[in-house]
C-alpha cells in the first residue's frame, strides 16, 4: 500500500511539473512577437504617432463645438424674495417667479432669444431677435472651414509619420540583425582564439613557442572576448532603443531573423515600385502633387485669399435689425442699427497690403520649396543610380577579402604570420560577408526612402 501511495505521488509530482515547464514555455513564447507585429504596435503607441492622433481627435471635437455652439441653449431660473418691514400693510409679502430663457444662433448672423418668466400673478413672453443685414456674418462657416483644412493637414502630416517611422523601424531592425551576425563571426573568433593558446601553450611547455607567440596568443584571446563583449552590449542597446521608439515593453522580445518575410515582402514592393516610377517622363509632377509641403502650402493660401475677400467686403458700414415683442404690453418693436465708420487712421488699407503682402509670401515660398523638392529628386536618382555601382564594387571587395584570408591561411600554416593576423584577416572577411548584406538593406532603404519622396506611399501595405 505504501509503495502504491509512493507511485502515485511521484506520477502526481510529475504531471505537476510538465503542466509547470508546458506553462512556462507557453509564457515565454507569449513574449516573443515578430518584427511585423513590433510594426503594428508602434504604430499604433509610438508617442509622436500619438501626439497627432490626439490633434486630429481635438479637431474633430473643436468640429463638433463649433456646431453646437450655435444650437438651443435653455436656462432655467427661479426666484423667490420675502418683505420684513412690519409698517407695510400688504397680503402680499412675497414674491416668487421662475423664468426659462434660451438662444439660438444660425450660420445667417441671426440670433433668437425668447424668454418665458412665470410670476405669482402673470405669465409673460419675452422674445428679442438680431439679424445683421451687412455685412454677412460669415465667423462660423469660416471656423468651419479653417477646422476642415486644419484636418486635411493633419491627416496627411499622420500619413507621412507612419511611413517615416516605419523606415526608421525597419532600418534598426536590419542594422540588429547584421548586428547579431557579427556577434556569431566575434563568437566563433573566440572559441578559436582559445584553441589557439591551448595549441601555443602545449608547444610552450615542450619549448616549440617562445614568450611572444604566448604573449600573441594570450592577445588574440583578450581581443576577441572584448569585441564580443562590446558587440554584445551595443546590441542590447540597439534593441532597447528600438523598443522605446515602437513603444513596446521591454519584456516583449522582438524575434530577429536574415529570413524575415516581412522585410522580404517590402523589398519587392520597392523593388517593383522603383522600376514603374523610374519609367516616369516627369516625376516632378508627382512629386508636387502628393508633396505634404506643396500641399499645406496651397491650403494656407486659399484661407489667405479668402481672408484678403472678406477684408474686400469690409467698407465701414454696417446695419444690423433687430426686433423685440412682449406677451404682457403686446408691444413689438422693429430697429434698424446703421453706421459708418468715417476715418479709421487707414487701418483698413494697412490690413489689405499686409494680407496681399502675405499671399505672395506664400507664393514665393512654394517655388522655394519645389526649387528644393527638383534638388532632393535630384538627389535621390543619383543615389539609387551609385547603389548599384556600389554593390558591384562590394562584390568584389569581398571576393578580394576571400582570396586574401586564404594567402594569410597559408602564411600562417608555415609561421609566415602570427595567428593575430591571420584571426584579424579571417574576422575581416566575414564582416566584409555581412557588409555586403548590409549593403542591399541600405538599398531597400534608399528605394523606400525614394518611394515614400515620390508619393508619399503607404510603405508598409495594410497598416
Amino acid at each position: 500500500m505504501a509503495q502504491n501511495k509512493r507511485v502515485l505521488y511521484s506520477f502526481s509530482l510529475l504531471v505537476i511539473l510538465s503542466l509547470f515547464f508546458t506553462f512556462s514555455i507557453g509564457m515565454a513564447q507569449a513574449e516573443n512577437i515578430s518584427f511585423e507585429k513590433a510594426v503594428k504596435l508602434g504604430l499604433e503607441n509610438n508617442s509622436e504617432i500619438q501626439d497627432i492622433k490626439k490633434n486630429i481627435e481635438n479637431l474633430k471635437r473643436n468640429r463638433k463645438i463649433i456646431k453646437t455652439n450655435n444650437d438651443w441653449k435653455i436656462d432655467l431660473g427661479g426666484n423667490y424674495s420675502h418683505r420684513f418691514d412690519e409698517s407695510i400693510s400688504t397680503s402680499d409679502e412675497n414674491d416668487s417667479s421662475i423664468s426659462i430663457t434660451a438662444d439660438k444662433s444660425y450660420k445667417s448672423g441671426l440670433s433668437l432669444n425668447p424668454t418665458v418668466r412665470i410670476d405669482e400673478d402673470e405669465e409673460r413672453l419675452d422674445i428679442s431677435l438680431t439679424q445683421p443685414i451687412y455685412p454677412i456674418d460669415n465667423s462660423i462657416e469660416d471656423r468651419l472651414y479653417d477646422n476642415k483644412k486644419e484636418l486635411v493637414k493633419t491627416r496627411a502630416k499622420l500619413k507621412s509619420l507612419k511611413s517615416t517611422k516605419i523606415l526608421s523601424w525597419v532600418q534598426s531592425y536590419l542594422n540588429i540583425v547584421r548586428m547579431e551576425e557579427n556577434k556569431e563571426i566575434y563568437a566563433k573568433s573566440v572559441i578559436k582564439a582559445k584553441d589557439n593558446l591551448e595549441k601555443v601553450t602545449k608547444k610552450a611547455e615542450i619549448g616549440e613557442a617562445g614568450d611572444q607567440q604566448l604573449l600573441t596568443a594570450e592577445y588574440s584571446l583578450k581581443d576577441a572576448k572584448y569585441k564580443l563583449k562590446k558587440q554584445k552590449i551595443n546590441i542590447r542597446e540597439e534593441k532597447n532603443s528600438l523598443k522605446n521608439n515602437l513603444g513596446i515593453n521591454k519584456d516583449k522580445k522582438i524575434v530577429f531573423n536574415s529570413d524575415n518575410q516581412f522585410i522580404e515582402e517590402l523589398r519587392k514592393k520597392a523593388n517593383s515600385l522603383t522600376a514603374e516610377y523610374m519609367k516616369e517622363e516627369n516625376l516632378i509632377k508627382i512629386i508636387e502633387k502628393n508633396n505634404n509641403d506643396l500641399q499645406n502650402n496651397k491650403i494656407n493660401r486659399e484661407i489667405l485669399k479668402r481672408e484678403l475677400e472678406d477684408l474686400k467686403k469690409e467698407d465701414n458700414i454696417s446695419i444690423k435689425l433687430s426686433g423685440e415683442y412682449d406677451t404682457i404690453s403686446e408691444d413689438a418693436t422693429a430697429t434698424v442699427d446703421f453706421s459708418y465708420n468715417l476715418y479709421d487712421s487707414g487701418n483698413h488699407d494697412i490690413d489689405l497690403e499686409s494680407k496681399k503682402s502675405a499671399i505672395a509670401d506664400n507664393r514665393d515660398k512654394y517655388k522655394d520649396i519645389y526649387k528644393k523638392l527638383k534638388l532632393d529628386l535630384e538627389s535621390h536618382l543619383n543615389r539609387l543610380d551609385l547603389d548599384k555601382e556600389k554593390l558591384s564594387k562590394e562584390k568584389l571587395n569581398y571576393q578580394r577579402s576571400q582570396n586574401k584570408l586564404e594567402i594569410t591561411k597559408e602564411k600562417y600554416d608555415i609561421g609566415a604570420v602570427d595567428y593575430l593576423e591571420y584571426q584579424d584577416s579571417w574576422i575581416k572577411t566575414k564582416e566584409t560577408k555581412i557588409k555586403l548584406k548590409s549593403l542591399k538593406d541600405s538599398i531597400l532603404i534608399n528605394k523606400l526612402e525614394f518611394i515614400n519622396f515620390i508619393s508619399n506611399e503607404n510603405i508598409a501595405g495594410g497598416f
